[in-house]
This record gives C-alpha cells, structure tokens and sequence, in this order.
C-alpha cells in the first residue's frame, strides 16, 4: 500500500465542494421555507449526531472497519467479498458524518454572512469545517490507496 499524496489537493477539493454544495442547499432552502429557526432546528439536529455517546459508538464502528481492512488484506478467508464490503460501508459511514458536520461548518459562515452580517466567530466554524473536510479528505485518499489495483494479464505482443 503506498498513499500518493500528490493527489491530496484533488480528494481535498472534491470533498470540500461536495460538503459545500449539499450543505449550503440544505440550509439556504431550510432558511427560506422555515427561517432561522429552521435553520437552528437543523442544526441541533445535526449536532445530536456528535454527542459523546454517539461518536464512542461511531469510534467502535470505525475500529470494525480497519480490523475487517486488515483481515481483507493480510488474509485469505473463504467470504473476503463479504470483509470488504461491510469494512467499506462501516468506513463510509464515518465519512459521511465527517462530511455534514464539516459541510454545516464550511457552509453556515456563507448562509449567515448573507442574511445578517459578518461576524468573527464565524471564522473559527469555516477554520473547523474545513479541518473536518481535511481530515475526510486524508481518510478517502488511504481509502483508495487500501484498495487493490486490478490484476492486468500480460500482453505479449504479436
């Protein structure tokens, strides 16, 4: 397994206009169907997500994920299939949360900038948003760089 990490700024940019584009949608609609206090509602609902019980639970399942990693690539069980589908799934999960609560970070400074002002704690939440992309963004790239490339047969020539 090598991580090419010249491709970090294209995982970095992917994931943060990925975060970006949903969140700002979901929260400008919600702002614009239900008003601030929509937005707070969605926000609170999030931020349930990332409570200490929650995110032990989430530790557990991430710890699942690298354990059935390992046993996918050092050995050869008779459902491999089976270790990688469920390490994937475990792993994107956490990613997936990693990716709306930095999302809502990024996302939220635009939305509030727009509607009442700038404000100076509304750097600290792009500052964490965007090291909670960051961070999804290293995870996607070893994530990648885990997978095996696809055995080519050679072809000699004629």
């Amino acid at each position: 397994m090598k991580v090419n990490t010249k491709l970090y700024p294209q995982y970095l940019a992917s994931e943060f206009i990925i975060a970006f584009i949903s969140s700002i949608f979901t929260l400008s609609i919600t702002y614009y169907f239900d008003g601030s206090s929509g937005v707070i509602k969605l926000l609170d609902s999030a931020n349930g997500k990332y409570s200490f019980t929650n995110l032990i639970a989430l530790g557990i399942l991430f710890i699942i994920s690298i354990i059935l990693f390992v046993i996918y690539r050092l050995f050869n069980p008779r459902n491999k299939p089976i270790y990688k589908r469920v390490g994937n799934s475990l792993y994107d999960l956490n990613l997936s949360l990693l990716r709306v609560g930095g999302g809502f970070l990024v996302a939220f400074p635009f939305l509030y900038i727009f509607t009442d002002g700038f404000d100076s704690a509304l750097i600290k939440f792009f500052f964490f948003g965007f090291c909670a992309l960051a961070e999804a963004a290293g995870f996607s790239l070893v994530r990648d760089s885990i997978e095996p490339r696809l055995d080519r047969p050679i072809q000699y020539r004629k």
